[in-house]
């Protein structure tokens, strides 16, 4: 995943809300706040990528892939090598907040606004990267690998294994990280959640191809009776087949397993 910073076309465009986030946070309505927003999150996401704690990722890497090797017969990661994170471009952070404090269940916008400090959005994924695995079980081992690292590295980590209606299968693991944000005067300190996303090769292969079903619908009410019996809806499709997909990767556990049990 690259960390691609395009701010020569983009718009200035804000969501119907933003002057209530202004109200809260009145650097947000500087020029230039939020194309450098982008730039801030673009560069922290090459720093991130070589911090200590990635970097020690990578050397644990081949050593962990062994480890799953030999108690499966299988490969852990479906590339030999990590991938690298990267940063959430500014259009990406105000739909998300605009979803997350509009609409039903709507949440306050100062969840997102800190009252002091640097203007930063409190979203844990404004650097992220997305660790794919080969087999279902291999997200799990990967995921208490990442997790028990982090920790013995004293940093503060968080995990969630998320399974949702809509057909998403995926660990993310989210660890804090020291940053500067530079914009106007002075950088300012700040710290941000990282986020790292643990998938199989078949779910990230679909999530890539549905992903734009699921931003269209996140953050609308909607009932399940709308999708789940018209074939010729796109949600019907992705998130059907979502949950198809996370039943073969099982399946295939169990080929695998089987086919290790003939050769022993």
């Amino acid at each position: 995943m690259a960390a691609g910073t395009n701010t020569s076309s983009t718009k200035t465009t804000a969501p119907a809300c933003w002057k209530k986030w202004a109200a809260l946070r009145s650097e947000l309505s500087i020029p230039g706040y939020w194309n450098s927003l982008t730039e801030n999150c673009a560069q922290w996401a090459s720093e991130v990528g070589v911090c200590g704690f990635w970097k020690d990722v990578e050397k644990h890497r081949k050593a962990w892939s062994n480890e799953f090797h030999q108690k499966t017969g299988g490969s852990l990661l479906a590339q030999d090598q990590l991938p690298q994170f990267c940063g959430k471009q500014w259009e990406r952070i105000q739909t998300k907040i605009e979803q997350f404090t509009t609409g039903k269940g709507a949440n306050n916008p100062k969840e997102y606004w800190p009252a002091e400090g640097p203007p930063v959005p409190r979203l844990n994924d404004l650097v992220r990267t997305r660790v794919v695995c080969q087999f279902l079980d291999g997200v799990e081992f990967m995921g208490n690998k990442l997790q028990e690292l982090a920790t013995e590295m004293g940093l503060r980590v968080t995990r969630e294994r998320q399974g949702r209606l809509e057909g998403y299968f995926a660990q993310h693991l989210y660890f804090d990280h020291e940053v500067l944000f530079r914009f106007g005067g002075s950088p300012q300190q700040v710290t941000i959640k990282c986020e790292v996303q643990i998938a199989t090769l078949l779910a990230t292969r679909l999530w890539y191809e549905s992903h734009g079903v699921y931003e269209e619908w996140r953050g609308q009410e909607e009932t399940q009776e709308e999708w789940q019996w018209d074939p010729s809806d796109s949600r019907f499709i992705a998130r059907q087949l979502g949950h198809m997909i996370h039943l073969a990767d099982g399946l295939l556990v169990g080929l695998r397993d089987a086919r290790s049990g003939e050769r022993m």
